[in-house]
């Protein structure tokens, strides 16, 4: 991905990259997407989902297909308030356009005054259906009401997924990948953490496709979910 110079990739929550020191007018570019390829982007998407975090009044993100202004517009975005940058939440919105082939993807932000908008983490396209702009996770801003563990995203996945989880008190934390054998193959957390919204991503590069589970201890509670590993 290139960038317009006044956004950059920093560090953040969870060591994962963002797109920071969005403004209004800056853009983005993810270049030669192949929508089609299943390890990556769906063909034909309908949605498209933005993981973001926002302390101020927030902003809109426009996706382009070649170019702005001339080319066509997919998908628009609303990016609202999370409560902080360091609280994210998935945005989602439906593709406007019939989309396939080989395409660079334009970003381009746009909100009000000459602030920071918002941060984002992740995109992806994907072929469900969500008609209107509106955070998947809590309410921005709000502390969840229980410990919660997200179904992660893509699933099957081909490396990479995103594992989200929800705590409604500080705890101390611990996020586990295991195998079938229940043998450990990673940890993805473990240390002490807010309540909030939390994201992290898994990268199983180095294991054999097959079926794996993720579990979460936290506050006394212990939930798992399975995943699917497809090379």
């Amino acid at each position: 991905m290139s960038r317009q110079p006044g956004t950059s990739v920093s560090p953040s929550v969870n060591g994962i990259s963002s797109l920071d020191n969005i403004v209004n007018g800056d853009w983005a570019l993810y270049a030669g997407v192949e929508f089609g390829d299943s390890t990556e982007y769906v063909k034909q998407p309908d949605s498209l989902q933005i993981i973001a975090s926002c302390a101020s009044a927030g902003g809109t993100v426009e996706v382009w297909l070649d170019s702005i202004d001339t080319g066509t517009k997919i998908a628009q975005c609303d990016i609202g308030n999370t409560g902080s940058w360091t609280t994210y939440d998935t945005f989602t919105t439906r593709v406007l356009a019939p989309v396939s082939g080989n395409h660079d993807i334009y970003l381009r932000f746009k909100g009000s005054g000459s602030s920071k908008l918002f941060m984002l983490q992740w995109l992806k396209f994907t072929d469900s259906a969500h008609p209107e702009t509106t955070p998947i996770k809590s309410p921005s801003g709000q502390i969840p009401e229980h410990f919660e563990l997200g179904q992660n995203f893509p699933n099957p996945f081909n490396p990479t997924t995103a594992i989200s989880y929800k705590l409604s008190a500080l705890s101390s934390v611990t996020l586990k990948v295991y195998d079938v054998l229940g043998r450990k193959v990673e940890t993805l957390v473990d240390t002490r953490e807010n309540a909030g919204n939390h994201f992290v991503t898994f990268n199983g590069d180095k294991l054999a496709s097959g079926v794996y589970f993720y579990t979460l201890e936290a506050g006394g509670v212990t939930l798992r979910k399975k995943m699917v590993l497809i090379k």
